[in-house]
């Protein structure tokens, strides 16, 4: 469904441009002959004299005639755009009472809140990413811009901050450059990097949706630090201007990012607290606790969760220090300190997670799921999902009916 702007500025123009065409087809000869016959009519009571003058009266019957064409024809246009208005307010209003009915909650209109900040590279960090961007040379042909997001993009990076660095290469060079890079990334974990570096590779077709969607990922491309551009960003900055995402958005995050990632990481961290036997009482005392496995997923879906609930309110973050401000102003603090708790262990790979860490950090993932689905509404397509992924997890293959689920597993 389109936001209610999107849909009567639609509407409107539709309604102008049907409103042309029944001028064209059924008012135009009509149209021609009142403004003809009302013109020599209307100029000798003007006057009020008889003109004598043969191309006096022709010069000013075609003057009429041409103005009251035109005004008919206005009358039209403006007479469709009204009726086109009203049509796309009645549907408008028809949807939200329908998806009242369902259940469903009524579309807000939130306000746009970003902490824009003026992008700025530290002399440190901009002498180790040219350092560090050096193996792309043989392949600068390949590549359309470089883009630095995140804390780094504003000086406000911490000792233990990732360095992200988004690269977009061309269509017929993307995959020499994203095998490249995954070489490079190899080589910088064999040789246990100190300041780690994220490397984002894209291609055009997923930049451009994800511009076309006003993702919050194209926020922090919009407003980093382009170190290489041949026009490419340019130009999708023109084309796409800041708005919140469209609603399309939410539902393409939730499929590929969130639903499976999360059934699938509360589902492995469940069945490993019961084998070994973890409660509150004994990591009370941390040496009889041991952690708890493969916990990566699990933090990762909490954070990408965020990024659904979180514009659905109006707030696009562009680093992970906006990411916590903006729970603590919306969730409340104890919330704010889990997320942060979550950020730091993300920058450390983390490979174990303390039972008593996964109590406190199980409400924020349970609640922000719930968040996820009331957003996406109870819709058809929502509840496959949530099938599907739920099948996936439990291992019942054959009842997945999504194709690339299938896919994933098979």
């Amino acid at each position: 469904m389109l936001k209610k702007s999107a849909l009567i500025r639609k509407g409107r123009n539709i309604g102008a441009l049907a409103g042309g065409i029944l001028y064209v087809l059924f008012g135009l000869i009509p149209a021609l002959y009142l403004s003809s016959r009302a013109t020599l009519i209307l100029i000798p009571k003007l006057i009020g004299v008889s003109i004598q003058s043969e191309i006096l009266v022709r010069i000013l019957a075609i003057t009429g005639t041409v103005l009251g064409l035109f005004l008919t024809g206005t009358v039209f246009i403006v007479l469709g755009a009204v009726t086109g208005t009203l049509i796309s307010h009645g549907i408008y209003s028809a949807v939200q009472f329908w998806r009242s009915l369902r259940g469903e909650a009524a579309e807000e209109r939130p306000i746009l809140v970003i902490n824009k900040r003026t992008p700025v590279l530290s002399e440190d960090i901009r002498r180790e990413i040219e350092r560090e961007l050096e193996f792309l040379k043989p392949i600068l042909k390949d590549l359309h811009s470089m883009v630095v997001i995140g804390s780094s993009a504003y000086g406000i990076n911490e000792d233990n901050s990732d360095i992200d660095i988004v690269i977009i290469a061309r269509k017929d060079g993307f995959e020499r450059v994203r095998d490249m890079v995954f070489e490079h990334e190899i080589d910088l974990s064999l040789k246990g990097d100190r300041k780690k570096k994220e490397f984002i590779v894209l291609g055009p077709d997923y930049t451009e949706e994800m511009f076309r969607l006003s993702s919050p990922f194209s926020f922090s491309i919009r407003y980093g630090v382009i170190l290489k551009d041949d026009g490419y960003l340019k130009s999708l900055f023109k084309k796409y201007h800041p708005a919140l995402p469209e609603r399309s958005y939410y539902f393409k995050a939730f499929y590929e990012y969130v639903a499976i990632q999360y059934y699938g990481s509360l589902t492995n961290l469940e069945k490993n607290i019961k084998g070994k036997g973890c409660s509150r009482e004994c990591c009370s005392r941390k040496a009889d606790c041991s952690g708890l496995d493969n916990v990566e997923m699990f933090l990762k879906v909490i954070l990408r969760m965020l990024y659904l609930t979180l514009p659905a309110k109006g707030y696009i973050p562009l680093t992970k220090k906006d990411l916590i401000q903006y729970v603590r102003n919306l969730y409340g603090r104890e919330w704010a300190l889990g997320i942060e708790e979550i950020v730091n262990l993300s920058r450390t790979s983390p490979q174990t997670l303390y039972y008593d860490q996964y109590i406190k950090l199980k409400p924020i993932a349970t609640g922000l799921f719930r968040e996820t689905i009331d957003i996406l509404g109870k819709k058809a397509e929502v509840i496959k999902v949530l099938r599907d992924a739920a099948s996936m997890v439990r291992g019942q293959y054959s009842k997945i009916e999504d194709r690339f689920f299938k896919e994933c597993v098979i």
